[in-house]
């Protein structure tokens, strides 16, 4: 700063000038608590708004229908009939992460075909249910049981 003496006349001043009038410095008070509330209102908004877009993220299934459905157990069990034993601990259900110990595949090409939205996830055959993965963080988007 070019000029600390100017600088600190005006601080001073403005100082005094509260010092002298009670009601100035009420208000200016009353204008930093209302400033530091809004930023914190603003800041705990944003920060809900963040969590609620984070869980549509990651519980968001695809709504197949009940044709795709049938179709992706048919295509995927025909070329795939090996099933994964479900851990003992493993829920499966749309948002869960797959535990380590179960291992996700590519969608077959003739399923990746006939039900194109289905085509970026991996899926796991286990028991009566056929899951289907996102790859990049091995959550859970649909689950057919049939």
């Amino acid at each position: 700063m070019k000029h600390p003496a100017r600088f600190n006349v005006l601080v001073t001043g403005a100082a005094r000038s509260l010092k002298e009038n009670p009601m100035k410095q009420a208000a200016s008070i009353l204008a930093v608590a209302l400033l530091i509330g809004g930023v914190s209102s603003a800041s705990a908004i944003d920060s809900a708004a963040s969590k609620q877009t984070v869980g549509a993220t990651t519980s968001s299934s695809l709504n197949l229908t009940q044709d795709q459905k049938k179709t992706l157990w048919s295509d995927i069990n025909s070329s795939s009939p090996m099933k994964q034993k479900t851990p003992e601990s493993f829920n499966a259900v749309v948002g869960a992460s797959l535990p380590s110990s179960i291992t996700s595949n590519p969608l077959p090409g003739k399923a990746a075909t006939d039900v194109p939205s289905a085509k970026p996830y991996n899926y796991v055959m286990m028991e009566s249910k056929l899951l289907l993965v996102d790859p990049a963080d091995k959550k859970i988007v649909e689950v057919i049981i049939q």
